[in-house]
This record gives structure tokens, C-alpha cells and sequence, in this order.
């Protein structure tokens, strides 16, 4: 039932079968095993090992996909060497020529290509693989493709997004992680297959003690994969969407777009920041660059990473990190139900001698009552605990710099940080009856 009613929200269409998984990690994983199943005959019975009718083999991907599909090509017995990782474009999403081609390539070299694995929200950047092109690829070269919508897909939901999983109706498989951005506790993977039959022709095995009389009028989920028993996940995702209804969730992912559209429009009219990718959905890729300091590649990362450590010291936020294109980006991921909006303008960065920069954020006004996960970002990342009508003012002056030879880091804002933070702390004590 759960499964069917997020099918039918995400817009695939009922010839896709279910099952739930605990990882989109262990869902590839079986997506692969399958694709090997329909590509390599006897597979099964005689595996890959010294089987000379058996020619090397090839799994695509892009440079931006997930490390679980390196692990699953390694976990089936194809070898890490078997994935080729194809480049992105300046988007970061899949470039077609460059998979068309590196097939072609591997086809003249006698390797046989058995799957390709677009994605629909990349985990650095959320970018968005033209799934409807790598279709037609597939469907030509005669490959199976899987998508990987782990976290894009639910976004799919929206009315303005269904085109996100355009395409993805020509899969042979997809996954969704519910407890990705659909506010479901961890873990639980939802697996979509149109050739299930493929899948269990892999993995179907029932020894003499599993017998029984009904066996051929069922279908047996231990048939679907390498476990056997399987905990109730199923109820975790019928809860939230029982509890919340498609027209909440529908508002709540919408809301966690826009506040994340609007972060980046912060970052881009910030003169000491620089966004480094698209946002497609609710993640944004971005880094401090301050425009009074002439620094290097190798300083900017320094710079970054020790703002990384400075914002996550405070306990209030997480910043992540990835590397695009060689450079350190920052992420802020806004996924949580109870993530609300605080009015927040950016102010120009003060006066910055040789030696340092500063960035402020003021005008902060709450319009949510403080909880620990409702957060925003400011011109340095910060979260400020208040009750509804409360003003905080808070300022960051050169929060990190360097000395005027641009040889040493220092901090030069823990003060503010330590006050937002006591501040929400205060407030939290209040609303619990604890004394202050």
C-alpha cells in the first residue's frame, strides 16, 4: 500500500513493482545484480570467474554519482574496473556525447556495457542527469538503465517538478529514499522495477524448510534480494504520508526549495561569496571567496575549511563539503520539517584592511519560535534561537582572515557565535519549565 501510494504521487507508472530496501546503497546494488542477470546468460549458475564466452563488462555512470554504485559494481563481482565514470557538463549533470561515445569505444574494444545509472539529485550538487536522453541510449544499445532518485525523486511530488523524473517511466529500475527528504525515520529505500521477474530470476532460492503449500500463489519478498527476513519498514512511510497528506508534504518540499533558492540569492549578492553550482532542489553549493583578499586556490580551501570548523563547533548548524571541479565548496541542505523562515538581509561587508575581512549579518527578526533544528544561514552561517517578535542583531567581523603577509589563519568571531547559541539555549529552558 505504501509503496503503491508514493509510486502514484511520483508519477511512475504502475507496471513498476515495489519492494522496500533498508539503502538506496544496497537498492543499486540489487539493480545491478539484476542488469548482470539479463545481460550475461547462465550468470547465475556459472558466475564470471574463467569463462571464456564471457567478454569484460561495463556499467556507466557519471562523474557525480554516488560512491555506492563503485561499491555495488565491486560487491557483484564485475570489479571497479567495469564503471566508467563519464564527465559532467558545466551543470554537472551526465553529457550524452560523452556516454554515447565511450560506449561506442568500448564496444570496438570487445567490452560488452550492461547498465547506466542516471541520477536525479547528484549527493555534491543535486544536479539532474537527462534521464529521458539516457533512455534512448538504452533503449538503443539495448542496456539497462537505472535511476538513481534517492533524493531528488520525491521532489517529483510537486506539479512544478514532475519533470524531474521525465524519463524515469523507461526505467528498468529506479530508487527513492523516503528517509532522505521525505521526513521518514532511517532507514527505508524504495525500490521501483519494471522487470522484477529479471530481479528474481537472480536471487530466487527456496530450500526444502521454506517450502510451502502456497509457494507458486505468493510473492515472496526473500525472493526480491539477499536477505530473507525483513523488518516492518513499510509502516514508517505509511505513518508520514497517512499523517501528513499529499498536499503537506507537497508544501513542505516546496517551502524547503524556496528557502533554499533564497539562500543562494544571499550568496550571490554577497560580494565575499561565490555559489558554485545550479540549485535544482534544496541544497546549496557555495564557498567564501572575500573580494579584499588576494588569496590562492590552496588558501581559499584553508580559508573554507576552517570555516566549516568554526560553524559546526557552535553545535546550532552543520555545514558539509564536497570538492567541485578541484575547488572546496560549502553545503547547506535544507531538508527538515521543522526548518522555518527567519527575515534575514545580508549587509555589506565592512571596511577590510590589508590584513582581514569582515561580514555582517544584521536585521535578523524571528518569526518562529526557536527549536533546535529550525535554522537559517547568514553571511557566515548561523542559527539564532528566538521567540516569536524577538530581534537579535548579530555581527561578524572578520571571521576569518589572514595576516598581511597571507600566511596565518585566525578566528576573530567566536564572541557572537557563543551569544546566539546561549540565547536559544535560554529560550528552550523557558518553554520547558526549566529555571533559567
Amino acid at each position: 500500500m505504501s509503496l503503491g501510494w508514493l509510486r502514484r504521487l511520483i508519477g511512475l507508472p504502475d507496471t513498476f513493482e515495489g519492494v522496500i530496501y533498508d539503502t538506496a546503497s544496497i537498492a543499486t546494488m540489487h539493480a545491478l545484480a539484476a542488469a548482470r542477470e539479463a545481460a550475461i546468460p547462465a550468470v547465475r549458475a556459472k558466475g564470471l570467474a574463467a569463462r571464456s564466452d564471457v567478454p569484460r563488462v561495463a556499467v556507466y555512470c557519471s562523474d557525480q554519482t554516488h560512491s555506492s554504485i563503485d561499491k555495488a559494481v565491486i560487491a557483484i563481482g564485475l570489479g571497479h574496473e567495469s564503471l566508467r565514470k563519464i564527465p559532467s557538463d558545466d551543470r554537472f549533470a551526465m553529457r550524452i556525447d560523452a556516454l554515447r561515445d565511450q560506449i561506442a569505444r568500448d564496444r570496438a574494444d570487445g567490452v560488452l556495457p550492461i547498465a547506466v545509472v542516471p541520477t536525479v539529485g547528484t549527493t555534491s550538487t543535486t544536479s539532474i542527469d537527462p534521464v529521458p536522453a539516457v533512455a534512448d541510449v538504452c533503449e538503443r544499445e539495448r542496456l539497462w538503465m537505472h535511476v538513481d532518485a534517492a533524493y531528488g525523486g520525491v521532489a517529483a511530488m510537486l506539479p512544478s517538478h514532475r519533470h524531474v523524473l521525465a524519463g524515469a517511466e523507461r526505467a528498468d529500475s529506479v530508487v527513492v529514499n523516503p528517509h532522505k527528504w521525505l521526513f521518514t525515520p532511517f532507514d527505508l529505500t524504495a525500490f521501483y522495477c519494471r522487470r522484477m521477474d529479471v530481479l528474481r530470476s537472480a536471487f530466487a532460492l527456496t530450500p526444502e524448510y521454506l517450502q510451502t503449500r502456497d509457494a507458486g500463489a505468493v510473492k515472496n519478498l526473500m525472493d526480491t534480494g539477499v536477505q530473507l527476513g525483513r523488518r516492518f519498514r513499510s509502516l514508517k512511510l505509511w505513518m508520514i504520508l497517512r499523517s501528513y497528506g499529499a498536499a503537506k508534504i507537497r508544501a513542505v518540499l516546496a517551502e524547503h526549495m524556496r528557502l533554499a533558492r533564497e539562500l543562494a540569492a544571499w550568496v550571490d549578492a554577497h560580494h565575499d561569496f561565490e555559489r558554485l553550482a545550479a540549485v535544482p532542489f534544496s541544497v546549496v553549493c557555495f564557498r567564501w571567496r572575500p573580494a579584499t583578499i588576494s588569496a590562492s586556490a590552496p588558501e581559499l580551501d584553508a580559508f573554507n575549511e576552517r570555516l566549516v570548523d568554526l560553524v559546526n563547533s557552535t553545535g546550532d548548524v552543520f555545514l558539509s563539503h564536497t570538492r567541485l571541479r578541484g575547488r572546496l565548496a560549502l553545503r547547506i541542505a535544507i531538508g527538515h520539517l521543522k526548518t522555518t523562515y527567519l527575515t534575514c538581509t545580508l549587509s555589506p561587508a565592512g571596511t577590510a584592511g590589508a590584513g582581514n575581512a569582515s561580514a555582517s549579518r544584521e536585521g535578523v527578526q524571528g518569526h518562529a519560535r526557536c527549536t533546535q533544528n529550525s535554522c537559517t544561514g547568514g553571511s557566515v552561517g548561523g542559527c539564532v534561537g528566538a521567540e516569536r517578535g524577538a530581534r537579535a542583531k548579530l555581527r561578524l567581523r572578520g571571521a576569518v582572515g589572514v595576516d598581511a603577509g597571507g600566511k596565518r589563519l585566525r578566528e576573530r568571531a567566536g564572541r557572537c557565535w557563543r551569544r546566539g547559541r546561549r540565547h536559544g539555549r535560554r529560550n528552550h529552558r523557558r518553554r520547558s519549565g526549566l529555571r533559567v
